[in-house]
């Protein structure tokens, strides 16, 4: 597909995240539900930044495989299940906000 191909372009996700944050979660036109979900899933993705740095940085120091493979599995599974709790509140029309640290952050940010 070539939307693919435009998404690996450099700095596109970067523009993305600009926008998103922009005109999405800082515009009061949006109701707060909207602004809330954008937030969130910002933050989902700058969290999951921290984990492929890590893994970058164990590949150079030779960690073993079973705890590499180990480690990239919670991550996966725990992405997985913020994603799947996420979609479950949404379409029962509920926040979702009981991710831990995140939606705490996501909270603090939406005064309004």
């Amino acid at each position: 597909f070539p939307i693919i191909s435009l998404l690996q372009a450099p700095f596109v996700s970067f523009g993305i995240f600009l926008v998103l944050f922009t005109f999405v979660t800082r515009n009061p036109s949006f109701s707060r539900f909207v602004r809330f979900n954008t937030l969130q899933a910002i933050y989902v993705d700058i969290a999951l930044i921290f984990p492929q740095l890590i893994g970058s940085v164990n590949k150079s120091m030779g960690v073993p495989q079973g705890l590499a493979e180990t480690c990239s599995n919670t991550v996966f599974y725990a992405a997985m299940g913020c994603i799947i709790y996420s979609v479950v509140n949404n379409i029962a029309g509920k926040y979702p906000n009981e991710i831990p640290l995140i939606s705490e952050s996501v909270d603090s940010q939406m005064p309004f």
